[in-house]
């Protein structure tokens, strides 16, 4: 019997071992995760410091020289995204509204969100003109067509700035006229 005894003392002193590791390792976890939120809010608190670094870059004040750098080499990635989105909008044949932002086709006249009018591009009417030219002179193949290729794109590119002109001068006279009235 006391070898029976013997047992059931030596599986219980043994449950209770194995009880108190396991309530540590719970503890051990629960503190590691403690430590890891911790980490992540030091983190955060960096991230802070160095946005208001280059924060205080951008509006033009003085920063260290180490962090001046650094600020340059971000302006330099941000510039890099820009031009990449541009692209991104170029190739999905979309403009940003100037007014709201929102997202337009290019060849829209006015915004669908604001009404604010949009700028035509002019740019994709030369284009069009020019491959339209150079498909005609391809066929007459000639160098005097050439030359009147050339003479005519110049023209066709002063008729569209003057009309560009012309259109924002309107716009402006258009801007200015409840202004006028209100006096």
């Amino acid at each position: 019997m006391d070898f029976i005894k013997d047992v059931t003392k030596k599986v219980a002193s043994t449950a209770k071992v194995a009880v108190k590791k396991s309530s540590d390792l719970v503890e051990i976890t629960k503190l590691n995760i403690n430590i890891g939120a911790e980490k992540d809010k030091i983190s955060k608190i960096y991230t802070q410091i160095g946005k208001t670094v280059y924060d205080s870059f951008e509006k033009g004040e003085e920063v260290p020289a180490n962090f001046k750098d650094l600020c340059e080499r971000v302006l330099n990635i941000k510039e890099n995204i820009k031009k990449m989105e541009r692209q991104i909008l170029q190739l999905k044949n979309i403009k940003i509204c100037p007014s709201c932002g929102a997202e337009l086709e290019t060849d829209v006249a006015f915004c669908s969100r604001c009404g604010a009018k949009q700028e035509m591009p002019c740019k994709r009417l030369i284009e069009d003109v020019q491959n339209c030219r150079d498909s005609q002179n391809i066929e007459a193949g000639s160098e005097d067509d050439q030359a009147d290729k050339n003479v005519a794109e110049e023209d066709e590119a002063s008729n569209v700035a003057e009309e560009e002109e012309a259109s924002n001068v309107a716009e402006e006279e258009e801007a200015n006229l409840p202004a006028e009235e209100e006096k």
